[in-house]
C-alpha cells in the first residue's frame, strides 16, 4: 500500500520523462540557433562548407581559407571564451556576495581593470616582462577594494554595493577619459578597445584568454562544494569547520582574476556577467556547480548573438 499517494513512482517518472524531453528540446534549439548563426555569419556564401573544410582541408594558398582561419574562427572562440568567463565570473560574485545584481561592471571591477591597463600602457616599459594583465588585476583589485570600503558601513546591502560600484565606475571611467584625451597618440587604439571588441587577426588572443582563464575556472569548480554550504548561512557554515573569510576572499579573488583576463584582452563587455547567471537560476539551475556551467555556456551563447 502506498502511503504517500502524491509522490507515487508513475508521477515521478513522468515528471522525470517531462524535464528530460524539455532538455533535449532546449539542447536541439540552441544546435538550430548556432548553425544558423554559423550559415549567415560566414564570411563567404558557402557558409558551413567553407568552415568544414577549412577546419579539416585547411589549404593556406586559399584567401577564403586564410581569412576564415586568421580572422571569422578566432573571432568565434573568443566570443566563446569571454562570453563564458565573464558569465562564470558574475555567478560567483552573485552567490559570494548574496547580490542578484552583482557583475564584473556593477562592482566596478571591469573599470578598475581598463584603469590599471591604461596606467601600464603610459608608465610601464615597452619591452616590460609584465605584461598588461598584471596592471588590469591590479586595477580590478583596487576597485573592488574601494567598493567594499564604500558599502562597509551600510553592511554590504546589496543596493549600497551596488551603488558604490556606480560611483567607481564613474570616476575610475573619467580618469580613463582623461588619460585618452592626455596621451591620445599613445592610446589612440585603446578608443576602440574600451568599447569592447571582438575582432581578430590571429589566434595570439585566443590562446592567451584560454591560459589565463581555464585553472580559475576549474578552481571555481573545485570551490564550488565548500561555497554551497554558505547558503546555510555563515553560522552554520562555521560551524561544521569552512573557513567563510578565506573562502569568499579566495572566489572574489578568482573572479576578478578572470575579469582583469577577459578585459585585458578585448575591453570592456558589460552585459554578461548580470544578465547570464540570471538566465540560468530562470532555468532551473540550483545547485551551484549547475549554475556556474549554465551560466557559461549562456554567456557564450549570447556573445555569439552579439558577434
Amino acid at each position: 500500500m502506498n502511503t504517500f499517494p502524491l509522490f507515487s513512482t508513475s508521477k515521478f517518472n513522468a515528471s522525470k520523462q517531462q524535464g528530460m524531453w524539455w532538455r533535449f528540446f532546449l539542447c536541439s534549439l540552441i544546435a538550430a540557433i548556432l548553425l544558423s548563426l554559423l550559415q549567415w555569419t560566414a564570411p563567404y556564401s558557402q557558409g558551413l562548407s567553407l568552415l568544414w573544410q577549412t577546419v579539416f582541408h585547411y589549404d593556406a594558398s586559399n584567401y577564403q581559407h586564410l581569412i576564415t582561419h586568421l580572422t571569422y574562427l578566432p573571432r568565434l572562440a573568443i566570443a566563446v571564451l569571454c562570453g563564458f568567463a565573464l558569465a562564470v565570473a558574475g555567478c560567483v560574485m552573485q552567490f559570494v556576495l548574496r547580490n542578484p545584481i552583482a557583475s564584473p561592471t556593477t562592482l566596478g571591477v571591469a573599470a578598475g581593470a581598463e584603469l590599471g591597463l591604461v596606467l601600464g600602457i603610459l608608465f610601464l616599459p615597452v619591452n616590460s616582462s609584465i605584461n598588461g594583465f598584471i596592471p588590469a588585476f591590479l586595477g580590478g583589485g583596487l576597485a573592488t577594494l574601494l567598493v567594499f570600503l564604500l558599502s562597509a558601513k551600510r553592511g554590504f546591502s546589496p543596493v549600497h554595493m551596488v551603488l558604490a560600484g556606480m560611483v567607481i565606475s564613474l570616476f575610475f571611467g573619467s580618469l580613463n577619459t582623461m588619460l585618452l584625451l592626455l596621451n591620445e597618440q599613445k592610446l589612440a587604439g585603446v578608443f576602440v578597445w574600451g568599447a569592447g571588441t571582438l575582432n581578430q587577426n590571429d589566434w595570439s588572443s585566443v590562446m592567451t584568454v584560454l591560459q589565463l582563464i581555464t585553472l580559475p575556472i576549474i578552481a571555481v569548480l573545485l570551490l564550488s562544494r565548500p561555497l554551497s554550504v554558505l547558503q546555510l548561512g555563515d553560522t552554520v557554515a562555521s560551524s561544521i569547520g569552512i573557513n567563510i573569510k578565506q573562502i569568499k576572499v579566495i572566489s572574489l579573488t578568482l573572479a576578478i582574476f578572470i575579469t582583469a583576463a577577459v578585459v585585458s584582452e578585448v575591453g570592456l563587455i558589460g552585459f554578461i556577467g548580470i544578465v547570464a547567471p540570471a538566465v540560468a537560476r530562470l532555468c532551473g539551475a540550483r545547485k551551484l556547480t549547475a549554475q556556474i556551467l549554465v551560466s557559461g555556456v549562456t554567456g557564450s551563447l549570447m556573445l555569439l548573438l552579439a558577434v
